[in-house]
Parts: C-alpha cells; structure tokens; sequence
C-alpha cells in the first residue's frame, strides 16, 4: 500500500520502532501516517500521547486492516484513527478517499487556527450555484467506499432558481456538507438511506440532513460542537471529534446557525440556516 501511495504521497509507516513524536518530526512533509492493523495494539498509547501534547500530531493516522480483523479491535483502538482501509482495496477508491481526507484536513487547520486568533475572522464568499455545488458533493461522497447508505437529494418545489445564484463561502460550504452527510452515513445501518434537502425562505438557506441511525445520548448532545468531543455511543467508527467543532464555525462565519435533534436507534437531524444573498456582501457574527 505504501509504494501505490508513493508517487501522489509522501507516507510514513508507523511501527512500534517509532516510538515518539519526535521521531516523526524527521519526515516534515510527510502528507500521511499508516498504520496496520498488527501493530496497532503496540502503537496506540503512542498515537493517543501524540494526539493529547500540547501541540498534538496533525498527520493523518490511516489504519489499513483486513476485514475479518475488524470485530477483535477494542473501542479505543478506534479513537485515533482518522480513516481505515479495509484491504483489499481499489487503487481509484483509494486515492480518491485520501483526496477528500486531506482536503478536509488541510481546511480544519485553518479553521482551528483562525479559531484560536483574537479578532475579525475571515472568510470569502462568492455567487454560485448552491444546487449544483451540493450535487457535485454528493457524488464524491457517494464514490468513498465507507458511504454505503442512499443519499436522498431533494431541492424544495420554488427554490431551485433562486439558490442558482447565492454568495456563500464554497470552502466552508464544502466543510459544513461533508461533514454533516459523512456523519449521517457513518452512524446509520449499512443501505438505510439518509435524507439531505436543500431549501430557502425568505431571507434564510436551509439545509437539513436526517438519518435513521444511531442516534446521539441525550447526556452527549450539550457537548456535541466542542473539538475533540465523541459522542459516548460512537463504537470502533473512527474519528477525531473535530468535524461538528469546525462544521460550527463554517456556519458562524456566514452569520447562520446550527442546530441538532437525536433520539437513540431512531436518528438525528441537522439543520443549517444561513443568510441568503445574491451577492458577495454578507455580514458574518463575528464581523459584527
């Protein structure tokens, strides 16, 4: 796996050999961390202290296991983790998941910087097709292996002409939807779809995911956005708990609001309303 990733990626193996933070400090470029699935047990209390330091360890951990070893993994083996690969594996499906990772990475970086700046936040909107962006979302969603559910698209009956022309920021937009989408998929049963709709009214965009799976604790919900926060019922799905922390943010840099609904074994749904313009002029909350 490691000479298929060479020639787009620079990657680093992590064995019980290297054994600190330090020693991957030696491979500054380095864009990935692999893991396998043997070593894991040996390396996880050095991934969890890399990941707790003070300036934690950024690189993507991807775990690349067999499938029938998946069930004899301990929850907090999972912890971690930011993608696994399940071999074998297609080199297109590959490539592409990793793509996606890394795109999302780089841009919580940036936002997870600027959260941590004193002052005015900056974002840059732009005209765009709202419709078309979240279509072109969903495909490539739809192409990562781990989305095994149904994507329900909708766009309500009057709005498609007038979300063919709103200024958003398409980074933050792109941040916001995959998290929420990937979220749904991950957390429902395997083939149970999920729904996705896209709306406006008067001056708001809506946009609502809803899903049939597990559902969030009530205990959990009060702590959902904060970063690194997991829900208590995640199981082995791997995860970092940045993705609501960051998706948060994308929306308050457009001035709009998030909110969560879950039961256990019956769903959550997200709604995101953000300001509709028409033009690249918006007032974010922390402009104000």
């Amino acid at each position: 796996l490691s000479a298929c990733l060479a020639h787009d990626y620079e990657v680093v193996s992590l064995t019980p050999s290297i054994n600190d933070s330090a020693s991957l400090a030696a491979h500054p470029t380095a864009d990935l961390c692999l893991v396998d699935g043997d070593s894991l047990g040996q390396i996880m209390p050095m991934l969890t202290a890399m990941r707790t330091e003070s300036a934690p360890l950024w690189l993507p951990v991807l775990l690349v296991i067999p499938k029938r070893q998946i069930p004899h993994k301990s929850h907090q083996c999972w912890q971690s983790i930011d993608e696994v690969i399940v071999t074998p594996i297609e080199k297109a499906e590959l490539l592409t998941r990793i793509g996606i990772l890394l795109r999302v990475r780089r841009l919580s970086q940036q936002l997870l910087a600027a959260i941590g700046r004193v002052g005015r936040l900056k974002f840059e909107p732009v005209v765009i097709n709202l419709v078309e962006l979240c279509q072109t979302l969903l495909e490539e969603i739809r192409f990562n292996a781990q989305a095994q559910g149904v994507i329900e698209f909708a766009v309500t009956a009057g709005s498609e002409a007038t979300l063919a022309a709103v200024a958003v920021d398409p980074n933050l937009l792109r941040q916001i939807i995959t998290n929420l989408v990937t979220n749904a998929l991950k957390y429902s049963p395997e083939g149970m779809p999920i729904s996705f709709s896209l709306s406006h009214k008067e001056s708001q965009i809506r946009l609502s995911i809803q899903d049939q799976g597990i559902g969030i604790p009530e205990s959990d919900l009060s702590s959902l956005f904060e970063p690194f926060y997991r829900a208590s019922n995640v199981g082995n799905q791997a995860g970092t708990g940045l993705g609501l922390a960051i998706t948060q943010q994308c929306v308050e840099l457009h001035g709009g609001d998030i909110t969560l609904e879950s039961n256990i074994d019956i769903g959550t749904l997200v709604r995101v309303s953000l300001p509709l313009k028409n033009d690249s002029v918006i007032v974010s909350k922390t402009d104000i």
